[in-house]
């Protein structure tokens, strides 16, 4: 056995069944092997685009996602993809070759390890037989653990060693990782149930954390016991929507109403979430805070920690509170009342009224259709910028939403989405911009290859929306900001998928529901008109914004 086949094996045994890269002398011994062993190959356009998708299959599945490069020139393409994968937590691992150990003149030479830390991510490196099994093993130890990106290297010429068939099974990292959830400590839960018992109008604030350890019907038991209203990250959104008293996201992408309830209340309970400046932004200034999240302990925006720590699982968190609740008797009406349903019913209208021209169409609008029309076990996700605001704040039913915005970076969202796509198995839906749509423009043209149930929503102002708009907030021109583009459903249609250009709501709705009938990779070029500004936007005009 060579060590490239060792390295596979080791891949499969830690649960490897589908990498995304692009093939080259630095990798193809390796995926080669992958192949033999039944392990899909998705190969990319880009392997930066590969990265994005190992990115989506990790935030979909929560399975860590694979990718790979070539040594050298491919190492590099990763760059904005290892950063991407580090800043929205996802366990990902990308093999990659080296240079030969023995030329090291070699043309394509470069300190990739160096790349891989100013990128965010960690480095390992193969640098001999005797530790092929000790270097994977970390690489997903490290993955899986502090849910980032890890580059695993191993150089073209140490691939090709021989390596003792006889050597001991591979264990993999999950052996390594305990499977007891982290629990709560009696005293931290008695904190948090006086917190509660003191508060008269709670709220809870659920993150990703809690998504992932599926503590909803938990959550919603607390907020009946205590009163509290439901809101959520804009990473968790849409989050436990069906409840009646959910009044959408905390922070800059809520809503007018929902900022406004949000004020009056006395503490705030965040599970699995961050509770950084993005969620608490406009809110909250007479509250007091609780959290709960799997880390040993976090820091909130502006420095701040939270009045009442609790390092639990978020499930098993809330549910040793609401334990303590129940014994306490306690039951609190709080936010839930007939009064706040009806100030919370119809909020996520916007009903600010824009000239909208002949032949182009309300953002608004399109995302409000789209919402209608997919079924809810359609997973809906945003990209970047302008484009992403108009889902964020239009796209409410209770589904899966995975957000574009963990570091503000065009053109990452198409891939992500692509590799949720082949991870769920289940129809994608990604709503984004031209500007961000034309970055990775050929990877349509990959999932259509690959047969996947996508569909891209453009949201095309033809310009770069955010900066268009900044322009002329500044008094500048927005010429360099716009940017002219082809007919997107006609480019879909040549990569081998369906497409149309919409200037009208009624073309939108039928290329959707042709897409739900049959759900191959789809665009759909919605052409938008500039008028329509963004709620958050309209907000920093009257000075209530950053």
């Amino acid at each position: 056995m060579k060590v490239f086949e060792r390295i596979a094996d080791a891949f499969v045994a830690e649960g490897t069944r589908a990498i995304f890269g692009l093939i080259g002398d630095g990798n193809m011994f390796w995926l080669n092997a992958m192949h033999v062993r039944g392990v899909k190959f998705i190969d990319v356009r880009h392997e930066g685009a590969g990265l994005g998708m190992a990115d989506g299959w990790a935030r979909a599945s929560r399975e860590v996602g694979v990718a790979t490069a070539t040594n050298g020139p491919g190492v590099p393409q990763l760059a904005t993809g290892l950063i991407t994968a580090t800043r929205a937590s996802s366990p990902v691992v990308a093999f990659v070759g080296e240079s030969s150990t023995k030329h090291p003149e070699h043309i394509q030479r470069m300190d990739q390890r160096a790349l891989a830390k100013a990128c965010e991510a960690e480095y390992v490196e193969i640098y001999s037989p005797e530790v092929v099994d000790w270097a994977v093993q970390r690489a997903f130890y490290i993955a899986r653990s502090q849910s980032k990106s890890v580059v695993l290297a191993c150089a073209r010429d140490i691939q090709q060693k021989k390596i003792d068939v006889e050597t001991k099974p591979y264990v993999p990292s999950t052996a390594l990782l305990p499977n007891v959830p982290v629990g709560p400590t009696a005293e931290a839960v008695a904190a948090a149930a006086d917190a509660i018992t003191d508060a008269r109008k709670p709220v809870i604030v659920v993150g990703r954390g809690a998504l992932w350890s599926q503590a909803g019907e938990a959550v919603k038991k607390l907020a009946q016991l205590s009163g509290a209203l439901l809101a959520c990250t804009m990473q968790a959104k849409t989050y436990l929507a069906e409840d009646d008293f959910h009044v959408g996201i905390s922070g800059g992408f809520g809503t007018d109403g929902a900022i406004e309830i949000l004020r009056e209340a006395d503490l705030v309970i965040g599970v699995g979430a961050s509770l950084n400046s993005y969620t608490t932004k406009h809110g909250y200034p007479n509250a007091k805070f609780v959290q709960i999240d799997i880390l040993p302990h976090r820091v909130m925006d502006g420095g701040r920690a939270a009045d009442v720590y609790v390092h639990a699982d978020a499930r098993i968190g809330v549910e040793r509170l609401v334990q303590e609740l129940e014994r306490r008797g306690h039951r609190n009406t709080g936010f839930r009342t007939a009064e706040i349903k009806a100030r919370i019913a119809g909020h996520f209208e916007d009903k600010a009224e824009f000239d909208i021209e002949p032949g182009l169409l309300d953002p608004r609008e399109v995302c409000n259709l789209l919402d209608e029309l997919l079924p809810l076990d359609c997973v809906v996700h945003s990209g970047s910028g302008t484009s992403a605001v108009f889902p964020t704040m239009h796209i409410n039913r209770p589904r899966l939403f995975m957000g574009g915005k963990f570091w503000a970076c065009m053109g990452q969202s198409m891939p992500s989405a692509i590799g949720a796509a082949a991870a769920l198995g289940r129809p994608v839906a990604l709503i984004e911009g031209d500007g961000s749509t034309m970055m990775h423009l050929a990877e349509l043209e990959t999932s259509a290859r690959h047969k996947l149930p996508f569909l891209t929503v453009v949201l095309n102002d033809q310009a770069l929306g955010s900066e268009y708009y900044k322009l002329i907030e500044a008094g500048l021109p927005s010429t360099v900001a716009e940017c002219p583009t082809p007919d997107l459903g006609a480019v879909m249609r040549s990569f081998g998928g369906r497409g149309t250009l919409a200037t009208t709501i009624q073309q939108v709705r039928a290329a959707v529901e042709e897409w739900i009938a049959d759900p191959v990779t789809t665009v759909i070029d919605a052409r938008i008109t500039h008028r329509v500004s963004t709620v958050p936007a309209r907000r920093g005009k009257v000075g209530h914004d950053a």
